[in-house]
This record gives structure tokens, C-alpha cells and sequence, in this order.
């Protein structure tokens, strides 16, 4: 640390604590609130610590409801979502970077396009498409409109334009190797930093998205958490916080699990590409 900006840096790390602690300070009462009595969630002065801790609101809420469930379910259509959607992006994101085909421009446009428009834009259309398709009450709806994103195909395709070299192509082509092949064995390594940020975003909007799940789901055993715990909150009437701050403390666990796992995926996927030798 260059002595002469000592104070700018002492400065700079002071304010960055203050933002991090800022940034922090809903999950850590979020998860001292699970383990104190519902009485004192709410008490002023504000614990920041439980007085006495308990483990009744997680005993609660595994034992009165199918939290359980609830959490199978989000992991099985995020992990499925997740899988697909890096899948599908990158193979388009492939085809818009590295093959010469009639309308690419357009239909890239219209994928840039697609980029800017709300969900809640399309989703009477997609409401209406589920219905005629028998697929209300099922994960199919969960799934498969969200397999191809806008965002994902044109992080791919950004990525791969420069990270896969066309003489590897051409190289693989020469040995025999099939377009398909090409793309499983160069340009999915090649983009592995790419690959990695993607898949955290896709996780994360998984794992949180609420209103869709809302719409298409009917049935207490097919909820995931999000709408889960939404129907506690109803239950309790706004009295057992307790319990569902339990409920969103353990949510939190799968996506800090996967950020730590795959964390250097994903600052490489950030800043790639914004240093050119």
C-alpha cells in the first residue's frame, strides 16, 4: 500500500466495512430472530443477540409443516433450471458467436430486445400458453419457459467470441471432430469462467423467484420455499415471526454454499474480457 494514499485507503476500507456491515445487518437479525422467543423479536431497545436462545421455531417448523418438502422441491427445480438453462445459453451463445447463418443479426436483435422486457409483461401470455399446455399444479411450468434466457445467451455469446480461438475450431474439424463435439469438448471448458457466473445468477433466480411459482402452484406439497413460507406468513397472522425467520434463515444456506463453492468462477466471469493484452 503506496505510503502517500495511506489515508484514501484507510478512508476507502473504513467506508467499505460500513457498507458490508450495512448490507449485513437484515440476515444477522434475521437469524437472531430464529432463535429467540416471538415476544422478543420485537422488543425496544432492539437484541441484537437472543437472551435466552431456542430452538423451538426450528422444531416448529419442521414438525408443523412441510418445510422439508418445500426445500426438496426448490432444490430439484433450481439444480434442474440451473443445468438447462447453462446448457441452452451457451449452446446458443455458440452458435450467435462462432457460426455464420442467415438472420443471425436480427435474431440476436431480438434477443437484445427480449432483454428490456419486464416479466410481468409476458406473463398473462405465459399464463394462458401453461393452461392450454395441462401444465398448471406441474413443475414443467416451472421449468421449461425459463430454460433460454435473453441474459444468458448474450453473456455466452460476448464470452465466447474471443475466448474461443477459430483455429482450435478448425483444428477440431480436421481431426474429425463434429460441430456438437466441438462444442462439448472446446468451448465448454474454454468458458468455464463464463459458465460459472451464469450459473450462480440462474441459482439465485431460481431459488428466489416467487410470483410464477405463485401463479402455477396449487398444492401445499408442490410449493417451493418461496411461496412456502409466504403461506406461513398467512397462517400466523403476522404473530409466529419467529418461525419464519427460522424458515429464512435455512434458505439462505444453499446459495451462500454455492457463491463460497464457486467463487472464483465467478469474479474470473466478471472480469474477463476487461483487460486485453
Amino acid at each position: 500500500m503506496p505510503t502517500k494514499n495511506l489515508p484514501a485507503q484507510i478512508f476507502l476500507h473504513l467506508l467499505l466495512i460500513m457498507g458490508a456491515i450495512f448490507m449485513l445487518l437484515p440476515l444477522f437479525w434475521c437469524v437472531s430472530s430464529s432463535f429467540k422467543v416471538s415476544g422478543e423479536i420485537f422488543n425496544y431497545p432492539p437484541t441484537l443477540f437472543p437472551k435466552q436462545p431456542i430452538l423451538d421455531n426450528y422444531k416448529e417448523l419442521f414438525s408443523k409443516f412441510p418445510y422439508g418438502r418445500w426445500y426438496v422441491n426448490s432444490i430439484l427445480v433450481t439444480t434442474l433450471l440451473t443445468i438447462l438453462s447453462v446448457f441452452f445459453c451457451s449452446l446458443a451463445g455458440f452458435a450467435f458467436a462462432k457460426y455464420r447463418f442467415a438472420l443471425r443479426k436480427p435474431l440476436f436483435a431480438v434477443v437484445l430486445a427480449a432483454l428490456i422486457v419486464p416479466f410481468q409483461v409476458i406473463l398473462i401470455p405465459l399464463y394462458v400458453i401453461t393452461i392450454k399446455l395441462g401444465w398448471m399444479n406441474t413443475y414443467y411450468a416451472l421449468v421449461i419457459p425459463f430454460m433460454a434466457s435473453p441474459f444468458g445467451i448474450f453473456l455466452m455469446r460476448q464470452f465466447m467470441v474471443d475466448s474461443i480461438p477459430n483455429e482450435v475450431m478448425e483444428s477440431a474439424r480436421i481431426d474429425g471432430c463434429s460441430e456438437f463435439a466441438i462444442f462439448l469438448k472446446f468451448a465448454l471448458p474454454l468458458s468455464r469462467p463464463a459458465l460459472g457466473a451464469f450459473a450462480i445468477y440462474q441459482f439465485v433466480f431460481s431459488w428466489n423467484s416467487f410470483l410464477w411459482p405463485l401463479i402455477v402452484l396449487n398444492e401445499t406439497e408442490k410449493y417451493t420455499l418461496p411461496v412456502g413460507l409466504q403461506s406461513l406468513f398467512g397462517i400466523f397472522y403476522l404473530k409466529e415471526f419467529g418461525t419464519l425467520m427460522a424458515g429464512s434463515a435455512l434458505m439462505i444456506i444453499p446459495v451462500v454454499s454455492l457463491f463460497v463453492f464457486m467463487q472464483k468462477h465467478f469474479v474470473s466471469g466478471l472480469t474477463v474480457g476487461a483487460v486485453k493484452e
